[in-house]
């Protein structure tokens, strides 16, 4: 299936985003972070359609990748929302490449993903609300929102210059978060990473309502976007931690502090599209380890096992911050009693178990040890404990047609 040319990449994604907006239509509005990745693919004689990724001198090869998922308000994943594959010529170098058409640009993948995703909510009582990483933070991102009236909130990456009325001394956005008063607080709970452990973020949150003055370098064309600035920064963080600061441009209405906090909130859920990303490529799915020999197979692979990435976070985060819901609305019957056979028990059937009973039971298979220190579940021990319950599943109409216990 993989090698058959006529089995196209994006009809397999449609079917996994329309179940994902399936999902989202459970509430008002859903976050969708969005961002690039890139895979390395081993090809040595440049036969597979890979082009150049990393640092140039180093001659890595692979596919670049631009992700979008959807995560629920409550923070737990809900599926994939599409992707694009493109590839760079490994000779090729553009000293000058911001000046270029923004149809030349690599940049202009986000707004033609969330075009996309978009496109998928047409006529779905849901409304996708993006969250982008700095790369995204240029004035593309800030017309296209405008023109389609999205709900983007992007992490500034530039002191822009602001629209000031004419005779006043010009301003950037560091002068309006200066003046701007602290509207509120709010405590998150930033992840582990790089070796640092999980903390409780105390921030602290300015808003102010601003107009961005752009100018787009190839047309030398000046445009005024009319955004809210968010900016948080955290207050006492421990001396071994770099102390969280974003400054968010958003393009949600953000009238209140509880506005605010929900614009922070929505950013946060920017970690979800990382953690997604190490599934897909390290914790679970290995994606870079194939050996096909096509761009097409290479596409069509990476597709499916985004699916497979997505139900691993999803039940990750479930088994989290939903741990009373019953596991039949995660799990197949043949599933869960897969579980119990492989504990050397049997599930009745008559009283479904929670998704956190389910998801540990699963994680104790794959030798997670249940211990304090180390945590809930995470990706690794629930892909090592699904992987030893698959063989079982396909015979648990024949272990219960047998009685088996």
């Amino acid at each position: 299936m993989l090698e058959n040319i006529s089995v196209d990449p994006l009809e397999a994604q449609r079917a996994a985003i329309a179940a994902c907006v399936e999902r989202c239509r459970a509430y008002d509005f859903v976050f969708v972070p969005e961002d690039g990745s890139s895979l390395n693919i081993t090809d040595r004689d440049g036969v597979k359609g890979t082009g150049s990724v990393g640092a140039r001198n180093l001659g890595a090869r692979g596919l670049l990748v631009m992700s979008a998922i959807a995560v629920s308000p409550q923070g737990v994943p809900l599926g994939v929302l599409g992707q694009i594959y493109w590839s760079r010529n490994p000779g090729e170098k553009r000293p000058e490449a911001h000046l270029a058409p923004i149809e030349e640009k690599e940049s202009r993948f986000w707004t033609e993903l969330m075009g996309r995703t978009n496109a998928a909510f047409v006529d779905k009582e849901v409304r996708p609300w993006y969250q982008l990483d700095r790369g995204a933070d240029g004035w593309a991102t800030f017309e296209w929102a405008r023109m389609e009236k999205a709900w983007v909130t992007v992490r500034s990456c530039y002191d822009r210059r602001l629209v000031t009325p004419e005779g006043q001394p010009s301003q950037h956005l560091s002068d309006a978060i200066a003046s701007a008063p602290v509207a509120g607080e709010l405590l998150l709970t930033v992840p582990a990473r790089a070796g640092a452990p999980e903390r409780l973020a105390r921030l602290e949150i300015r808003r102010a309502k601003v107009t961005l003055d752009t100018q787009d370098q190839h047309t030398r064309t000046r445009r005024q976007e009319p955004v809210w600035v968010v900016d948080t920064r955290e207050i006492d963080a421990p001396a071994s931690a770099s102390p969280l600061h974003w400054r968010l441009l958003t393009t949600r209405p953000v009238e209140s502090v509880q506005d605010a906090i929900l614009v922070v909130k929505g950013y946060s859920t920017r970690w979800r599209i990382e953690e997604f990303h190490r599934a897909w490529k390290t914790a679970a799915c290995d994606v870079e380890e194939t050996q096909l020999r096509s761009r097409h197979a290479l596409e069509l692979w990476a597709t499916i096992l985004t699916s497979v990435a997505i139900r691993l976070l999803r039940l990750m985060y479930l088994s989290r911050k939903e741990p009373d819901l019953v596991a039949t609305e995660e799990f197949s019957p043949a599933e869960i009693h897969a579980v119990y056979f492989a504990e050397g028990k049997r599930w009745n059937g008559a009283l479904s178990p929670s998704i956190l009973d389910i998801t540990r039971r699963i994680a104790f298979l794959g030798g997670y040890t249940g211990k304090s220190s180390g945590g809930p579940p995470g990706l690794v021990v629930i892909r090592r404990g699904l992987e030893h319950i698959r063989p079982i599943v396909p015979l648990v109409p024949i272990l219960l047609a047998r009685g088996v216990s």
